[in-house]
């Protein structure tokens, strides 16, 4: 952890830096620091964030970060690509509960930002958890305006669902249910 202020005795403000670098943290407290608060992830992360701002003025902070999750060993992770043998679909609970959320899911997770005053910008990143693989990279804006293409590789429709449900769930800041499938 990295923390600086410099330079100081001239007109400008001095610029804020703030760094940190973290490895084989538990994932299950990212759910709840992004707002995705039904999204309970198995695995460890790595990772970096690198910030700075003009000293007053946090509205110009700008920055990069990167986050690895490894899912917990022996984990059989969802590829981009169907295999020739279907996997097997997670047992859903009955009766069927829309807002029930998800179960502790195992999940792998790579992604790289950037961000700067007006929005968040994703490299190409992946999730995967046993049954879904997520393959996404865009731009958000804070306020609402979002290019952020995805495409999703499902074994198990419903579970892909749920996971999609949680994300909206986040973004929107209400609940989303998921469909019965």
């Amino acid at each position: 952890l990295r923390y600086g202020m410099t330079p100081f005795g001239t007109p400008r403000p001095a610029t804020v830096t703030f760094k940190a670098d973290y490895a084989d943290l538990d994932a299950s407290g990212i759910g709840p620091l992004l707002r995705l608060t039904d999204l309970k992830l198995l695995g460890r992360a790595d990772g970096r964030i690198d910030l700075q701002w003009p000293n007053g003025h946090l509205d110009q902070m700008r920055g990069s970060g990167q986050t690895t999750v490894r899912a917990p060993e022996g984990t059989a992770l969802a590829s981009a690509a169907l295999p020739v043998e279907p996997i097997a679909a997670r047992l859903e609970p009955l009766p069927f509960d829309s807002y029930s959320g998800l179960p502790s899911l195992p999940m792998a997770v790579d992604v790289h930002y950037t961000f700067d005053p007006a929005g968040i910008t994703f490299d190409q990143g992946v999730a995967s958890t046993e049954w879904t693989n997520i393959r996404f990279g865009g731009r958000t804006e804070y306020g609402g305006r979002s290019e952020f293409p995805f495409e999703v590789t499902s074994h198990d429709w419903q579970e892909s669902d749920r996971l999609l449900a949680v994300i909206m769930s986040a973004v929107t800041g209400r609940p989303s249910g998921a469909v019965e499938v």
